[in-house]
């Protein structure tokens, strides 16, 4: 036993920048299998949900997932319409979500309760039934699908993996606070991802022990997918998207909601029109029925009505929730992204990978993450549309300017967030607890 253990370990060494492309689980020589596990993938629209299936179509080519786990949100409101599976659906599985409905406080609690107890049940028939298909259980949400996959994959002896996403909602800390609980079942996963420092801080104060936690480079991006194109290839995707040819272009990728901060991005168009009065505004993604704080209509509504002439003379554009939206990103000038809270946002780094000069508000803990500012892209602190505008007009004007951010944007996404480097530190991660 000695000898193998030996053996495999040096093996491992040896092969290490090579399990991307074999998948060998060396000590037990065969395929490494991975079972997903996310509340929201695809068509649904959300961002990590988004990433989660992506990865699970890089592992399926590389015959590495068992299979994809999640809630299956058919007939909501926020699906892509246009949505193009490439992940075959005999490799997920959708579990249906709890019910919404209106009852008193405590019929809601013993609703809550008994869903979650069948979801405890279901999930444990699920992974002991599979228990021979996988080795790594590799979720990230706080939804009890997660938590409970997470459990089960422990008690089966198989390697766990969670990831937080989002600061002050999914992060160790929050989620200890909430339900201790859920906090006890996630502290026993062999290790916890938090893909930003301020995630890693949070998880931190928990109490959780600093060798259970690591801070990663997540979700790697696609970077033949997304890519800058040149200007007639612009202009032919213009065309096609039914946007407007010869004017700049100002794009927000996201839900339309409060957090996200769209509503900020009225004033902030209004003071860019201030210098440059073709510009358009470009808003991709669903709307939610979260109401605004202090008022009684939703974000989007919120828009409509203080930008409702530009809506009407189609200088504004919602698209709602749309699969294409690298393309989206390639048609436009300017990223806008002036979020309040993330643990380390997609749509901006995928605008950066896109060749598109990125304005974002300042988190602490994760914007710089992803931005040097003024090097490679623009941070703003707090909520202040015109210090967003004076960016957006600065940058869109001066066009040696536009070039360095763009081409500066674009190389730090290849040189962090490759899907071969993004890939290859999961698989490291899951081989260093196979035996």
């Amino acid at each position: 036993m000695r000898v193998l253990k030996s053996n495999c370990l040096c093996r491992q060494v040896v092969s290490r920048h090579r399990l991307i492309e074999t998948g060998e689980c060396n000590s037990m020589n065969k395929r490494l299998k991975v079972i997903l596990v996310s509340a929201t993938i695809p068509p649904a629209f959300a961002g990590a949900g988004l990433q989660w299936y992506r990865y699970a179509r890089r592992l399926h080519e590389r015959n590495e997932l068992a299979f994809l786990l999640s809630f299956d949100f058919t007939g909501k409101d926020i699906l892509c319409d246009d949505f193009q599976p490439d992940v075959p659906e005999t490799k997920i599985i959708r579990l249906k979500p709890m019910t919404q409905s209106n009852p008193g406080r405590i019929i809601h609690q013993v609703r809550r309760f008994l869903f979650q107890l069948s979801l405890f049940g279901r999930i444990a028939g699920l992974m002991i039934s599979h228990r021979r298909d996988f080795d790594v259980v590799h979720a990230t949400s706080r939804q009890p699908l997660c938590v409970f996959a997470l459990f089960w994959a422990r008690i089966l002896g198989k390697v766990a993996i969670y990831e937080t996403s989002l600061g002050y909602s999914d992060d160790l800390l929050t989620i200890k606070k909430g339900s201790y609980l859920k906090y006890w079942f996630l502290s026993r996963v062999h290790t916890v991802l938090a893909i930003s420092p301020q995630l890693y801080e949070l998880c931190l104060q928990s109490g959780i022990r600093k060798n259970k936690l690591r801070l990663i480079k997540p979700y790697p991006k696609d970077t033949d997918l997304f890519k800058p194109v040149n200007d007639e290839d612009k202009k032919g995707l213009r065309r096609r998207l039914n946007l407007p040819l010869d004017v700049p272009i100002l794009l927000f990728v996201g839900v339309i909601l409060e957090r996200k901060g769209a509503d900020l991005l009225p004033e902030i168009y209004r003071n860019v029109l201030k210098s440059i009065p073709t510009a358009v505004l470009v808003l991709v993604g669903p709307e939610t029925k979260a109401i605004l704080s202090g008022s009684v209509v939703t974000t989007g509504d919120y828009i409509r009505s203080e930008l409702n002439e530009h809506l009407q003379n189609g200088s504004v554009i919602f698209t709602g929730a749309v699969s294409n939206v690298p393309e989206y990103m390639q048609a436009s000038d300017i990223f806008i992204f002036p979020s309040r809270n993330e643990g380390l946002p997609n749509a901006p780094i995928e605008a950066m990978a896109c060749g598109l000069p990125c304005v974002v508000r300042d988190i602490p803990g994760v914007t710089s993450t992803f931005i040097d500012n003024s090097v490679d892209g623009y941070i703003i602190p707090g909520d202040d549309p015109s210090g967003f505008a004076r960016v957006i007009v600065g940058v869109l004007s001066d066009k040696s300017e536009y070039m360095r951010i763009a081409h500066k944007a674009r190389q730090k996404v290849m040189d962090n967030w490759s899907t071969d480097s993004g890939d290859r530190q999961y698989m490291d991660l899951y081989m260093e607890y196979i035996r």
